[in-house]
């Protein structure tokens, strides 16, 4: 849980840094798809950002 946290946490901070930049948008669908993989095998709830 932890590192699942940590890595949200990174993630927001990268996305919070490229606000209004088309490098967010990237990070999102990065985000989106690493937030799937993650719930999918291991039922972890959403961490809403």
């Amino acid at each position: 849980d932890g590192l699942i946290l940590g890595i949200h946490k990174q993630i927001k901070g990268i996305l919070d840094l490229c606000e209004g930049d088309l490098v967010s948008y990237e990070w999102l669908k990065v985000h989106t798809f690493i937030r799937q993989q993650f719930q999918r095998p291991l039922k972890i709830p959403t961490i809403a950002l």
